[in-house]
């Protein structure tokens, strides 16, 4: 059986947990910090717009959550990039100015880092 875009949408929106499906999926592709617009239209062609919105929001905030606790369990212990970056500079000061938020303000920082036009994978592995 050959499966295209046009059939796994049809499949997704007639299947009663179809959107569950969806945001998983999203979720995993959010990890992997594969680009997710293309998925993200497509839920919006598939579905109404409000359930669209919360379940891209679901997946795209568990594959966000994952990616951070992988990165903060495996990676901060063996990797820490602080150590490798000079302590003076204007790239030294940014990232003082940048933890100190995060100790401040810590969900509004994340938030705005969230918003910025930065690559997927800075977002949620920095």
């Amino acid at each position: 059986m050959i499966l295209n875009a046009a059939s796994l949408i049809e499949a997704l929106r007639a299947h009663p947990y179809g959107q569950l499906y969806y945001a998983v999926a999203l979720a995993a592709w959010t990890f992997c910090c594969l680009p997710t617009t293309p998925l993200e239209i497509a839920a919006g062609f598939t579905w109404h717009l409000p359930h669209a919105i919360a379940y891209s929001a679901l997946g795209k905030t568990i594959g966000s959550v994952a990616a951070f606790a992988l990165s903060r369990l495996v990676l901060l212990p063996n990797f820490t990039i602080a150590e490798r970056l000079p302590r003076q500079g204007a790239l030294a000061a940014s990232l003082s100015h940048l933890t100190g938020a995060i100790a401040r303000r810590p969900l509004w920082t994340v938030t705005l880092i969230r918003a910025a036009p930065a690559p997927i994978f800075l977002q949620n592995y920095g």
